[in-house]
């Protein structure tokens, strides 16, 4: 299937106003190995691999993954992680953020991965970051040396970062 043109061009999957439309992905072991779905009536598309659903996103912009109802406070703009096996000694829900540097090793002082926490400044859709969660490297990694240190930060009333803890390896 090719489709092209000069401008913009797309697949349109009608269904029904209750039902659902789909690209299915299957083999000769299985009819329904994977799947992409829109379900019309619930408003939510869904995605399947080894015949499960395995993430959603509701029309709140709710995210489940490993969950078919995401949910959180607030209640629109969720990343649900869920951890579906038995619960045990390092198991649980995991979200990990990873810093490359090329071929190299992780430089002193190098980010390696930060949650900031964003709200709009007016109402011109303007984001501002109230505030940062961030992990360094102390040193350049390589060999046993991996450390690294963890920021909390607050954003001011001039817009400029202060931090307000860390948290060392030592």
């Amino acid at each position: 299937l090719v489709i092209e043109g000069s401008g913009n061009s797309g697949i349109t999957i009608a269904s029904g106003n209750i039902n659902e439309g789909f690209i299915m992905f299957a083999d000769d072991g299985s009819q329904l190995a994977g799947l992409i779905g829109y379900k019309q009536g619930d408003n939510y598309m869904e995605f399947r691999t080894n015949a499960s659903e395995k993430m959603r996103i509701t029309s709140d912009g709710n995210v489940g993954i490993g969950t078919a109802a995401p949910s959180g406070s607030p209640t629109k703009g969720v990343l649900h992680i869920e951890n579906t096996t038995t619960s045990a000694a390092g198991e649980g829900a995991s979200l990990r953020l990873s810093s490359k540097d090329g071929a190299a090793a992780i430089g002193s002082g190098h980010r390696m991965g930060i949650i900031d926490f964003q709200g709009e400044e007016d109402g011109s859709g303007t984001m501002i970051s109230g505030g940062a969660i961030e992990v360094f490297a102390e040193q350049a990694w390589g060999g046993s040396e991996n450390s690294s240190y963890m920021t909390f930060k607050t954003n001011q009333s001039d817009n400029s970062f202060l931090e307000r803890m860390r948290i060392t390896s030592t």
